[in-house]
């Protein structure tokens, strides 16, 4: 008798255990309702570090090719990237709603873009580090420039083969400046520059250049002239760059010309020179 009513009692225990297994599991995190937050910082511009937001709250600072992983309850949330030293500016929020489920973020200083949304965390190839765009101010043959837009246009793309004939693949550049003494025309050479280096075969990595906007605003740095190379190197290696573009337009009338130099940031020489007659 003793001995079937501790079997029976055994029975029972070992019962109570099944059924409270689910809830204990929950209790301490196997069931529990949260969700997953992936961050990816998928530009490459070293100047600027990005601290993450999520619903108002610092995550920390997140450096170039660096991944953050979050978790948080479900429920409705909202994602912010913000400059680490310059907090005036951000990016666009991010707002999403989380059901025990994985988000996936690709950040740069002025994009928030949602990758992936569900359950499972698969391999994601990160987009293209080129973050630059080029947007023409005004329309060709504007009033304002000094020659045609078609002779200036053929000019910068000469004066852009010929300064990036060494630079090699896969590179990394930043269009620093354009010196001119009219501003549209100088407005114009930039964007055409900075277009050419984006859609250049050799898919150089364009560093967009509002990482050194952001700069300059913070340390009131000027915008470095064509003739001053050590800032030039100095800010190109703020930047991050391999080799850094810098333009000049100069010289009355039929002598005026547009000259293009490309530099070696870790040396400080220059690998290509161009001058071209407009």
């Amino acid at each position: 008798m003793f001995k079937t009513k501790k079997s029976l009692i055994g029975t029972m225990i070992f019962l109570t255990t099944l059924l409270l297994m689910p809830v204990c599991a929950y209790a301490f995190g196997g069931g529990s309702e949260e969700s997953e937050v992936i961050v990816r910082r998928v530009d490459s511009n070293q100047l600027i570090r990005l601290r993450i937001f999520l619903d108002g709250k610092s995550m920390g600072v997140l450096r170039v090719g660096e991944t953050a992983t979050y978790r948080t309850a479900n429920g409705y949330h909202t994602l912010r990237v913000g400059f680490e030293d310059f907090e005036a500016r951000s990016t666009e929020v991010a707002q999403f709603t989380a059901y025990n489920s994985t988000h996936v973020f690709s950040v740069t200083d002025s994009s928030i873009v949602l990758m992936k949304e569900g359950a499972g965390t698969d391999p994601i190839t990160p987009p293209s580090p080129i973050t630059a765009q080029a947007s023409y101010p005004f329309p060709y043959d504007a009033p304002g420039l000094s020659v045609s837009s078609g002779a200036l246009d053929n000019a910068i793309r000469s004066a852009f083969d010929k300064s990036t004939q060494r630079i090699k693949k896969n590179k990394k550049i930043a269009v620093l400046n354009v010196d001119s003494d009219n501003p549209k025309e100088g407005s114009f050479v930039l964007e055409e520059l900075t277009l050419l280096t984006v859609n250049s075969p050799k898919n150089y990595v364009v560093i967009d250049r509002r990482m050194f906007d952001a700069y300059r605003a913070v340390n009131s740095v000027g915008v470095p002239s064509y003739e001053n190379d050590y800032m030039l190197r100095y800010i190109g290696t703020l930047m991050g760059a391999d080799y850094v573009l810098s333009c000049i337009l100069d010289g009355p009338g039929d002598l005026r010309r547009l000259r293009v130099k490309a530099m070696d940031v870790s040396t400080g020489t220059l690998i290509g020179n161009s001058s071209e007659r407009l």
